[in-house]
């Protein structure tokens, strides 16, 4: 079972988004940790898309489930950006040093399964891996 959404290159998308991910969640009874993962991972690279990409044609969102897996599937005609070999910000020391945002790649690599980031033909394409169980 596969799905895919088109979306604008705004954040408002990202609503719109969470409502079609927690559609297609139901219909495969996604675990919630996955869901939540799911939920984060999608929501991240969007909007990292959105704010930090460029992007200005629609981003496509495909998600397909096996037995085992749920694999979500995000491109972007952006410039080139691999996510997954971009460095983590060091670790604040003190909670006053800390600032807000700035995570979320590296909480993208936490939540997914697995992770895959390809550049083809000018679109980036980052392929993400979900337990369904």
């Amino acid at each position: 079972m596969s799905d895919t959404i088109l979306l604008a290159p705004r954040l408002a998308e990202i609503t719109r988004l969470a409502a079609w991910s927690e559609a297609f969640a139901d219909s495969i009874a996604l675990p919630a940790a996955s869901r939540f993962a799911l939920q984060l991972c999608l929501e991240e690279q969007v909007s990292n898309a959105v704010r930090h990409g460029g992007a200005t044609a629609p981003i496509r969102v495909t998600l397909a489930a096996s037995a085992d897996r749920l694999t979500a599937t995000v491109e972007d005609e952006g410039p080139a950006f691999d996510p997954l070999a971009a460095e983590a910000p060091p670790p604040a020391a003190t909670i006053e040093e800390a600032a807000v945002g700035g995570l979320g790649l590296t909480l993208m690599r936490s939540f997914a399964a697995a992770a895959r980031y390809e550049r083809l033909e000018g679109i980036n394409r980052l392929i993400l891996s979900f337990a369904r169980t």
